[in-house]
């Protein structure tokens, strides 16, 4: 016999030690339709969870009322508190989600972490869509096309001209979005950088860059303390932002701020550290 230690506040149920395993290894989920009548669904292996949360998530239209109670039972015979308690708690914090958006504010996503995996829940006005995010330039990317209407093409440093400044001020180690507006200002054009200066780039998007801003900054803070995530995954370093304009004709990176920036003079390059000194094309 041995006796293993858990640190409960840090256990994840579905990514469980150092294989990270599952815990849940089947779910079946009965339910009472709008005429009534009581069905049931099973769904069996390491995805069950992802597949039942969708499915349950997708059988409520947006504008619905919540639902009159939402019962987990658990009959695992180790950790059977703990587990119902997370799936209680994840289910109703997707409920949450899925009935609270609104056309303001679309977008909405939630990071789960399953089996080693880490996948995407993505909140919209008409439907809610899972996605299988494999590394951090597909992550920061889904996020991204879910937030702004564009298109998106994935290409690799050493097969796009990017723009000089973006070129020269790409950095090892961290995840950086560079914003550029167009030339006709229509919209705008983003630059996504990964670890390992991995590129995906939007054209012509529409939508809000201080909304897109917000949800990465706000996945990185719900996430970093509730989850582990392999290095081969992300670097959990919060995204730099950043803003291409020109000043006196020439462009130059600057930190992106929410407000207004297109008149914003550029930072003293005496003091800026060497992650935000500027560059010149």
């Amino acid at each position: 016999n041995q006796v293993v230690h858990f640190d409960f506040r840090k256990l994840d149920v579905f990514s469980f030690g150092e294989n990270q395993n599952c815990l849940v290894g089947s779910v079946d989920l009965l339910y009472r339709n709008s005429w009534n009548e009581v069905r049931t669904l099973h769904f069996n292996g390491e995805q069950s969870m992802i597949e039942a949360l969708k499915t349950i998530l997708g059988k409520m239209h947006q504008d619905a009322a919540p639902p009159d109670s939402v019962e987990v039972f658990c009959y695992s015979q180790h950790l059977r508190g703990l587990i119902r308690t997370r799936v209680q708690q994840l289910v109703s914090e997707c409920i949450e989600l899925r009935l609270s958006s609104t056309r303001q504010e679309t977008g909405r996503f939630k990071a789960l972490r399953v089996s080693g995996q880490t996948w995407g829940v993505f909140f919209e006005r008409l439907n809610v869509s899972v996605q299988k995010l494999e590394n951090a330039i597909e992550f920061y990317g889904a996020i991204s096309h879910n937030k702004l209407h564009g298109l998106s093409v994935q290409v690799e440093t050493n097969h796009v001209k990017l723009p000089a400044v973006v070129d020269g001020f790409a950095s090892e180690g961290i995840i950086q979005f560079f914003f550029e507006e167009t030339q006709d200002e229509n919209g705008f054009n983003i630059y996504i950088l990964d670890e390992s200066n991995r590129v995906e780039v939007y054209h012509h998007c529409e939508g809000s860059k201080e909304e897109l801003v917000r949800d990465v900054s706000r996945f990185y803070s719900s996430s970093h303390d509730r989850f582990t995530y392999g290095s081969s995954f992300i670097n959990f370093n919060l995204p730099q932002f950043y803003q291409i304009v020109k000043v006196d004709g020439r462009e130059q990176v600057i930190p992106f701020r929410t407000k207004s920036i297109g008149n914003m003079p550029p930072a003293n390059q005496d003091h800026d550290t060497p992650l935000l000194q500027q560059y010149f094309s």
